[in-house]
């Protein structure tokens, strides 16, 4: 997939499908074709849809399966618009010095094995998250003391 591609997508229809049938293939095809640009790293545009006849060009053969008497191919296409921007969001543990991360660790295991608890890193590090910045700070300077 790259930028300026068109992602496609078809299911064919016998006639018989109620209103409800299609819209629910169109939200479900709307959702599927995101998801697949988002898995790609890519953003797609607008999903327009096309009913296409079996005698209608890159139309391939009816399936057999498909018996109503008014068969129709229902293509579902987006085109490759931009690549899609991750929202990274800021953490306190992610801000702060590799060496203050890992005095924090160690204060704040220290304090949790007081209480009878052993945390691993992943542990730790959400607490300190939770405290925030001035906590963990305050933390810091009473170690320096």
């Amino acid at each position: 997939m790259q930028l300026g591609d068109t992602v496609e997508n078809a299911i064919w229809l016998d006639g018989r499908e109620t209103k409800e049938q299609r819209k629910a293939y169109e939200k479900a095809v709307e959702v599927a074709i995101e998801q697949e640009c988002s898995q790609n790293g890519f953003m797609c545009g607008k999903v327009i849809f096309h009913v296409k006849h079996p005698y209608d060009e890159r139309v391939p053969p009816v399936p057999e399966h498909i018996t109503g008497t008014q068969p129709r191919l229902l293509v579902a296409e987006s085109d490759v618009i931009g690549l899609a921007i991750e929202e990274v969001q800021s953490s306190f543990i992610s801000d702060i010095e590799p060496r203050d991360l890992l005095k924090l660790r160690e204060i704040t295991r220290r304090a949790a094995v007081a209480r009878g608890h052993f945390l691993n890193d992943h542990e730790v590090d959400d607490i300190i998250e939770t405290l925030g910045p001035e906590a963990a700070m305050d933390a810091l300077r009473r170690s320096m003391n």
